[in-house]
C-alpha cells in the first residue's frame, strides 16, 4: 500500500500566550530556522525572543482565530480530506505538521499501522527552502528512525511551483475572487528568508547574488534557489493569467531579526507603488497554500492599513488556495506529474 504524508508548518494549539510561546519555542529552536550553534540559539530564543514575542504574537493570532480554531489547521485538514477522497483507495493520506499537532511522528505512525509500504512525502510549500522543505524532510527521517519504520520506498517531493497545474489554480483564484476587481497593480508577496540561507544552496559559490540579475531566470544553476523560484512563480502566474509584466511586482515579507533578508521588501515596494500612483492594489501570497498569520494578519490587516494610510484607495487580498476543489484537483495532477518525474529520474 502507498501512503501520502502532507505537511505544513504548523500552528499554536490556541491563541493564548502560553500556546503561542510553546509553538514559537519549538519553531525557533529548529537549527534550520535559526542556524546558530545550539547554546547561542537557546540563549537567543529563550533569553530574548520568548520574553516578549509570545504576548505580541498571541494578540495577532487572536485577530485571525476562528470558531473552528486556527485557519491554517482548519484549511489544511479540509484539504487533506479532499485529497484522500480523490486518491482513495490508491493512497492512504495523512496530514502532519512540522511544529505542533498533528505531529509528523503521529501521522507516520498511523501510516505505518495502516500497512503502508511505499511512502510519499510532500511538504505543502510551493517553493523549496532550507527552513521549510529541508527541515521537514530531516524531521521525517528522524521520526522514521524513532518508530523503527523503513518503508520499501520513499519519495520526497521538494517543490511544485513550476507545475502548470499550480499556476492554473492561482489563475482560478483570480477568476473566483477578483474577476470584477479593477486593480492598478498586482503585488505577489512571498515569505522572506535571510540571505545566508539562500546562499547555502549555491554549492558552486559562483552564482547566488553575484549580480543584480542572478534570479531573473530560473534553471539548473539556481534550481533550488528560493528567491529565483519565487520570481519564476510570479512570471508563471502572470503569464497564465494574462497579467502584463509592467502590472505586477514580486516582493518579500516577514523580515525578522538584524540579518539581511532577500529583497525587495514588501513594505518598501508599497511605498514605491504609492509614489507611482497606484491606488487600487490586488495582493497575492503564492508562497502559502493555506491562509495563516502571515496572510491574514500581516497582509490583509496590517499591510492594507499601511497602504490606505499612505494614500491608497482600495486594497484586495486574494485568499490562499486553502481547500478549494480546483486546488485539490490541481494537486492530484501535480502529485502524479511529480511521481512520474521521480520514476524517470530513478530509471536514468
Amino acid at each position: 500500500m502507498k501512503g501520502l504524508l502532507l505537511s505544513n508548518l504548523g500552528t499554536p494549539e490556541g491563541s493564548d500566550v502560553l500556546s503561542v510561546k510553546n509553538f514559537l519555542g519549538e519553531f525557533l529552536m529548529d537549527r534550520d530556522v535559526i542556524s546558530l550553534p545550539w547554546p547561542l540559539r537557546y540563549l537567543l530564543v529563550h533569553g530574548v525572543i520568548l520574553r516578549k514575542r509570545p504576548e505580541e504574537s498571541a494578540k495577532n493570532y487572536q485577530k485571525i482565530w476562528t470558531n473552528e480554531g486556527s485557519p491554517l489547521l482548519v484549511n489544511s485538514v479540509n484539504f487533506a480530506s479532499k485529497i484522500q477522497d480523490r486518491l482513495y483507495p490508491r493512497l492512504k493520506v495523512k496530514l502532519g505538521m512540522r511544529y505542533g499537532n498533528p505531529s509528523l511522528r503521529k501521522s507516520l505512525l498511523e501510516l505505518q499501522e495502516a500497512g503502508v509500504t511505499e511512502l510519499i512525502v510532500t511538504p505543502l510549500y510551493p517553493q523549496y527552502a532550507e527552513a521549510t522543505t529541508v527541515s521537514t524532510l530531516k524531521k521525517v527521517e528522524e521520526d522514521l528512525a524513532s518508530i523503527n519504520w523503513k518503508p520499501k520506498k520513499i519519495t520526497f517531493i521538494k517543490d511544485f511551483f513550476h507545475h502548470e497545474s499550480f499556476a492554473r489554480a492561482q489563475n482560478q483564484l483570480l477568476k473566483k475572487y477578483a474577476k470584477s476587481y479593477q486593480y492598478d497593480h498586482v503585488l505577489m508577496s512571498f515569505h522572506g528568508l535571510p540571505i545566508a540561507q539562500i546562499k547555502k544552496v549555491d554549492t558552486s559559490k559562483q552564482h547566488c547574488l553575484k549580480s543584480n540579475s542572478c534570479c531573473d531566470n530560473w534553471g539548473q544553476k539556481n534550481r533550488y534557489c528560493y528567491r529565483a523560484q519565487c520570481f519564476e512563480t510570479g512570471r508563471l502566474i502572470a503569464n497564465f493569467s494574462g497579467i502584463p509584466q509592467s502590472q505586477f511586482t514580486v516582493s518579500f515579507q516577514s523580515r525578522f531579526g538584524r540579518s539581511k533578508w532577500i529583497q525587495p521588501y514588501t513594505e518598501e515596494v508599497i511605498d514605491s507603488l504609492i509614489k507611482k500612483g497606484v491606488k487600487r492594489l490586488l495582493v497575492m501570497c503564492p508562497a502559502f497554500v493555506a491562509d495563516c498569520l502571515e496572510t491574514l494578519e500581516e497582509i490583509e490587516i496590517r499591510l492594507k492599513e499601511d497602504f490606505i494610510a499612505k494614500g491608497g484607495e482600495d486594497f484586495k487580498m486574494l485568499p490562499s488556495l486553502n481547500s478549494e476543489d480546483f486546488w485539490a484537483d490541481a494537486f492530484v495532477s501535480i502529485l502524479e506529474e511529480s511521481l512520474a518525474e521521480a520514476h524517470l529520474t530513478t530509471e536514468r
